[in-house]
């Protein structure tokens, strides 16, 4: 089963959340699906990603990612899109999503309500309420 991490660039220190986050689709055999941004909830996952050595998707705009990546990473691209297809195109690959949001990213909103709108299992962290919804 594959996991897609999403969220807001702009997020607060998360790093015992996503190890958590991580640690459990380590134990459970899944994969991981993330964007490749250099800040944020992406960055942090794929260096927790790297730690547990969990096998990880990380999807981009351009021919070289923008994040640090490890040896038991993929780049994937194909063809060069808009954040808002790659983000599309993550949700269509994932099985299932976790996404944290600030409150206003647009991007993170529209990935998770697509998510939804193919009745995949979703779950949405809210950074200024600190609770599941």
């Amino acid at each position: 089963m594959k996991t897609l991490i999403s969220g807001s660039r702009d997020i607060p220190d998360l790093h015992s959340f996503m190890e958590q986050v991580i640690r459990r689709l380590k134990e459970n055999g899944d994969g991981l699906i993330v964007g490749d941004n250099a800040h944020g909830v992406d960055q942090l996952a794929i260096y927790y990603a790297y730690r547990y050595d969990l096998p990880t998707e990380v999807f981009g705009c351009s021919k070289k990612p923008r994040a640090k990546l490890y040896t038991n990473q993929e780049y994937m691209f194909n063809v060069r899109m808009t954040y808002t297809e790659r983000d599309r195109f993550m949700v269509s690959a994932a099985d299932r999503g976790i996404f944290i949001w600030n409150g206003q990213s647009k991007g993170t909103k529209a990935a998770y309500d697509h998510m939804l709108s193919l009745h995949k299992p979703v779950f949405l962290y809210s950074i200024p309420y600190n609770r599941w919804r």
